[in-house]
């Protein structure tokens, strides 16, 4: 896969299954597991929050942040995360 555009459950509004923690860091894994080994990207939406713990899942994926981008959804605080392989 090239690219991965996704806004994942916030966990502030919906229920999962899981702590946030291990919810983002088996979300890194799939991209980690999915994304083209030599140049997949990916764009994810999340809230402003939890930016700092997907970060990390991401990155101790071997995947790195090129970009944020704090930005407003229906008034709410998000990060947007741009990123790819290391």
């Amino acid at each position: 896969m090239d690219v991965i555009v996704t806004d994942p459950p916030w966990g502030e509004y919906e229920q999962i299954d899981m702590a946030l923690p291990e919810f983002f860091g088996a979300m890194a894994r799939a991209f980690d597991r999915v994304l083209d080994p030599r140049d997949g990207r990916f764009v994810t939406l999340v809230s402003r929050k939890a930016g700092e713990t997907v970060e990390e899942a991401l990155i101790s994926n071997d995947l790195r942040i090129s970009s944020t981008h704090e930005v407003l959804v229906n008034g709410h605080p998000a990060t947007v995360l741009i990123g790819g392989r290391a």
